[in-house]
């Protein structure tokens, strides 16, 4: 699918769909960044129905806030920080955003205030 020229960020991809049998595999919404398809967002790992992998953080297990930090680590190593912005704001669009924290399931759109309004 990687070097499929027709796969944009909008495409619907499910994650093993053929092995769970269910039209979306492991996950309820099929991954794109089409909000109005896949409307998840960090606080959606609240909500009791939520039984996906992803629900907590353990040690052997980063937690989505330790996964965001390390991505922009890693950007910041690779590129000095060129697209540190636009990651952030990526991020925060769908609740983990500058103020999400480890366990607190709430929904946060902030960047860091040097991306404000970029």
């Amino acid at each position: 699918m990687l070097d499929d020229v027709s796969v944009t960020c909008t495409t619907l991809v499910p994650v093993a769909s053929y092995a769970t049998g269910r039209p979306y595999g492991f996950h309820k919404y099929p991954y794109t960044t089409d909000m109005a398809v896949n409307p998840s967002t960090y606080s959606f790992l609240d909500q009791n129905e939520y039984t996906e992998s992803h629900r907590t953080g353990e040690p052997c297990r980063p937690s989505f806030i330790d996964a965001r930090d390390a991505f922009l680590l890693a950007e910041q190593n690779l590129t000095g920080g060129v697209n540190r912005c636009l990651n952030w704001k990526g991020f925060a669009q769908r609740g983990l955003g500058a103020m999400a924290a480890q366990g607190v399931y709430v929904n946060s759109d902030g960047v860091p205030p040097e991306c404000e309004g970029m």
